[in-house]
């Protein structure tokens, strides 16, 4: 039987494979994330309007951080403390999901045919991770 633990490792793994490859192709996705997180998310882009691009690549750089890190539970308070923080200019709970699945789709449009279903449960799963923690944060 495999193990949750053995699962993440094997979804984490999963997702870095896909951004690499992403990377490896397209560059930095940091820009098209955005313009795809803009474009579903009404909103957002008037939160973000005075946030430099040097800041916004930051923000992502954390989120690629959080859906690669190896263990969720001591990001708790982390995620519980940014929640709280991003709270205050306005960010509302759907807007984490509809960010994810930015990134997500954005990976996986510009993957085309090398997109596999194991890189669509792997992110999901991830997503779904992440989703749970920030949700019991608010």
């Amino acid at each position: 039987m495999t193990s949750e633990k053995q699962i993440c490792k094997n979804a984490i793994a999963t997702i870095e494979r896909s951004l690499f490859q992403v990377a490896e192709a397209s560059g930095d996705i940091t820009p098209l994330v955005y313009a795809d997180y803009f474009a579903h998310c009404e909103g957002s882009e008037y939160l973000m309007l005075d946030i430099e691009d040097r800041e916004k690549g930051r923000m992502m750089d954390e989120v690629f951080r959080l859906l690669l890190v190896q263990e969720l539970r001591p990001e708790k308070e982390y995620l519980r403390y940014e929640t709280k923080n991003h709270q205050g200019y306005g960010v509302e709970l759907e807007m984490y999901e509809k960010l994810f699945n930015s990134l997500q789709n954005t990976v996986k449009r510009l993957l085309g045919s090398s997109w596999l279903p194991e890189f669509e449960e792997a992110w999901q799963f991830r997503i779904t991770e992440l989703l749970d923690i920030i949700k019991k944060s608010s």
